[in-house]
């Protein structure tokens, strides 16, 4: 990295590894190590402040400056600049007494240190998306139908497009790859995130934060003048709109239906002009004024059919359904109502695992890759960011001269086996999210391979077989780690339902979150009412030898299907 040599122009995307910060859309995002940028929380003085300070990076800044370019005409508490540091320091993981990022000069300032990369050459335009360095793979067909549904919008018929998909199905690439593809078209864009557990501290966060965009985009005049006639229940919230300076936009929260008029009016008068594309992205996190919003805009979107309106929203059904979310019981009215389309992000197939690993690694023997797409393809189950996380382990030996597709591999031709530390963490959380019961069932499950019976994993665990069905069942409606197997149908009472775990990984992680005693324990329930006595050995890697005691109520016809 080096140091810009030039003073930053105010509209230019800022990078300072591994963090990007958007000027025009008052956003700071960071790009993970499985190549995902997740937009961070910062509330806007904090952000303000930061942006103030990398407008000057290498320079002390004093306190008296800081206060002046962040709260000009104001009289502010000059304690103030402590806590807002504090929490700049803490979305960048930034330690005060070694900085990396923001250095302090006691009873001074503050000066910015980190060295910023130099802007892109091809860097977006205002208004548009964060690019992302990865390719696209195996979204083709998603692709050409978001395409598609901009054109109908741009002819005047509105689109409302939800697009669900897993964590780290690639919703967030799929669609910042459409908006980037927007720049050459006259369509205003505009993104706005709805924030984990911000839900609850401003309502309509995600929507004022796309009209934002929108009011210091290319027609910000045209915007702001229209929301000042047309929406200024929304206009007072929007920083920079309201006509006292000393007045705040963070004052009483927006009310209920007149706003909602408001900005369908409001967005009507703009796509007269040229169509508009909003992104809502993580849905499952909204709060549910937002969700009112949506609703509205679907509503309003079938009765007014020259509104030149697009109007994306993400989601990740498994989470909505986990939290009890309308999210997902909206998606469903509207798709009933045909008021909605839908992109659903299914899993990669093993062709597009392999077109990923050829274009990571295009000199590589055509054996080697083959060998390592199955094994990432059957370990990472299609999923895009579990791929990206798994290969970008393979890579970390950069000095190593042979093919990528052979690296790290042991002795006995097997590739490693351990979880991705970011992977691991990213599942670990999830887990947590359940509560006990149903984390007790998958840790049973874990132990007897990747496709498991109910019984089985009610022995392990020691609890009553229709306890686990009724766990096994309620994860697989919310489509959480296991889903059923479909088997013929059989006419004997005493047959159980089989499930398996969507990704490896994931019994992967519910296995290794255990202790070997507890492992040996629950094993050793396994093999008591097993028929053979070959005691189970407790290797991830092998799967538990034993037949549970239902074959013994099965006929022998039964039998030999089981």
């Amino acid at each position: 990295m080096h140091a810009l040599a030039v003073p930053i122009r105010n509209a230019e995307m800022i990078h300072f590894f591994p963090f990007r910060l958007d000027p025009v859309n008052q956003s700071l995002s960071k790009c993970m190590p499985d190549g995902e940028i997740r937009t961070l929380a910062v509330g806007p003085r904090p952000f303000e402040m930061l942006q103030h300070l990398i407008y000057n990076h290498g320079r002390l800044v004093t306190h008296e400056e800081l206060l002046g370019a962040v709260w000009p005409n104001q009289w502010v508490q000059p304690e103030v600049l402590k806590s807002h540091i504090k929490s700049i320091r803490s979305v960048l993981d930034d330690d005060a007494r070694e900085p990396r990022y923001v250095e302090t000069h006691r009873g001074r300032g503050y000066r910015f240190i980190a060295a910023l990369d130099a802007p892109d050459s091809d860097a977006a335009p205002q208004g548009s998306s964060i690019r992302r360095p990865a390719n696209l793979v195996g979204r083709e067909s998603e692709f050409a139908q978001l395409r598609e549904y901009f054109g109908q919008a741009s002819s005047g018929t509105p689109q409302i497009v939800f697009v669900p998909g897993e964590i780290g199905s690639g919703k967030s690439a799929l669609v910042d790859q459409f908006i980037d593809t927007l720049a050459t078209s006259n369509a205003q864009t505009a993104i706005g995130h709805c924030l984990d557990g911000y839900a609850d501290v401003e309502p309509y966060y995600p929507v004022l934060t796309l009209l934002t965009q929108l009011s210091r985009g290319e027609h910000a005049g045209a915007v702001r003048q229209e929301l000042a006639t047309l929406a200024p229940s929304w206009a007072r919230h929007i920083p920079g709109l309201v006509a006292n300076p000393h007045a705040s936009h963070t004052g009483a929260a927006i009310s209920a239906r007149p706003v909602l008029r408001e900005i369908q009016a409001l967005l009507e008068r703009l796509t007269l002009d040229c169509p508009i594309v909003l992104v809502l992205e993580d849905a499952h996190s909204a709060d549910h004024s937002t969700i009112d919003w949506i609703a509205a805009t679907a509503s309003q979107a079938h009765r007014a059919r020259h509104t030149r309106l697009m109007l994306i929203v993400t989601y990740r059904p498994e989470d909505a359904c986990v939290a009890d979310h309308p999210i997902g019981a909206l998606h469903q009215d509207l798709a009933i109502r045909a008021l909605c389309r839908d992109v659903p992000l299914n899993a990669l197939k093993d062709d597009d695992v392999r077109t990923y690993l050829q274009m990571r690694a295009p000199n590589d023997p055509p054996e080697h890759l083959d060998r390592l797409a199955r094994f990432i393809a059957e370990r990472s189950g299609g999923n895009a960011s579990f791929m990206v996380a798994m290969l970008n382990e393979v890579l970390q030996t950069r000095d190593d001269a042979r093919p990528i597709s052979v690296r790290r591999a042991p002795h006995d031709g097997e590739f490693p086996t351990h979880v991705p530390p970011l992977i691991a963490r990213v599942i670990e959380r999830r887990i947590a999210r359940l509560g006990d019961l149903p984390q007790r069932v998958l840790e049973a499950a874990s132990l007897t391979g990747d496709t498991f019976e109910a019984e089985s994993a009610a022995r392990a665990a020691g609890i009553a077989i229709e306890t686990v069905e009724d766990v096994c069942e309620a994860l697989c409606r919310q489509g959480c780690f296991i889903a059923r197997v479909e088997r013929s149908r059989s006419s004997d009472p005493c047959d159980v339902h089989a499930y398996q775990f969507r990704h490896v990984l994931y019994r992967q992680v519910c296995y290794e979150r255990q202790s070997p005693i507890r492992r040996e324990r629950m094993t050793q329930r396994i093999a008591q009412t097993a028929d053979e006595t070959v005691r189970p050995r407790v290797g991830l890697g092998e799967t538990v030898a034993v037949t549970t005691s239902t074959h013994r109520l099965r006929p022998a016809a039964s039998r030999s299907r089981a």
